[in-house]
């Protein structure tokens, strides 16, 4: 599992800690059970405060991705297929600044929605 971060973005780190978790776990690259690294590995490896991955790790448990035990570490949690509706909810939500940014240039909807066509029946 490898993360990246990016101390120059917008986004919070502990932020894209969590969604780069979030990427690995529900795109099925860590196996239920599978460890996480320790706060400290994880901290020492990214060079950054142990309490930003404590806090990424906390939102990662709240959001039921991954289980904390006391002697035990990170683990992640079995995930059953996402329900559809919280799969649409994680698309929507990074296809929202997309389509904002496309109004704000002026592409049209039948544009974008050609456009998705074309993506989609590429992959």
């Amino acid at each position: 599992m490898e993360i990246i971060i990016n101390p120059h973005a917008p986004m919070p780190i502990y932020a894209q800690i969590v969604q780069q978790f979030k990427d690995i776990i529900l795109s099925g690259h860590a196996a239920s059970g599978s460890p996480l690294p320790s706060v400290r590995t994880l901290a020492d490896r990214l060079e950054i405060n142990s309490l930003t991955i404590q806090k990424a790790y906390k939102q990662l448990e709240g959001e039921g991705l991954i289980e904390i035990r006391k002697g035990v570490g990170a683990t992640v949690c079995e995930i059953e297929t996402m329900k559809s509706e919280e799969s649409l909810k994680m698309i929507e939500a990074e296809l929202i600044p997309v389509i904002g940014k496309a109004k704000a240039i002026g592409i049209v909807k039948k544009d974008i929605q050609q456009l998705l066509l074309k993506i989609w029946e590429k992959k």
